[in-house]
């Protein structure tokens, strides 16, 4: 958890490999981090994963369909992120960022459906 938080010189990611999970906390902090790709493996993406990367502006998604996000306040209901939104690499990098302060903190956990049989949903 939070395995490159307030890397402040940090500026770009492209994740390789058969990464399955961006963890919880992942870039939070990341004031410098402008740009990400999001690998076709990664199927999770964590709480406050993007949180206070105030200068990302453009996360590419290798694969941009079957995303939803659930609001991690207790009750909440997933919502399905349309392909164009998610596509737009400059509209997901907002939402990826979007978080809730006040009294509590709360964010988004982002997910890819999956089929019945396993198999990722088209």
């Amino acid at each position: 958890m939070g395995l490159f938080r307030y890397c402040e010189s940090l500026e770009k990611v492209n994740l390789v490999g058969d990464i399955t999970v961006i963890g919880s906390y992942a870039f939070y902090g990341c004031e410098s981090l402008k740009y990400s790709v999001i690998p076709e493996s990664v199927k999770g993406i964590g709480k406050f994963a993007f949180y206070e990367c105030t200068a990302l502006k453009n996360v590419i998604f290798e694969d941009a369909a079957g995303w939803s996000r659930i609001y991690t306040e207790e009750g909440s209901a997933a919502e399905s992120l349309a392909e164009e939104a998610v596509a737009d690499t400059q509209s997901v990098a907002k939402l990826l960022v979007q978080s809730t302060s006040g009294y509590y903190w709360y964010s988004y956990v982002w997910t890819k459906a999956v089929a019945q049989n396993g198999d990722l949903a088209e």
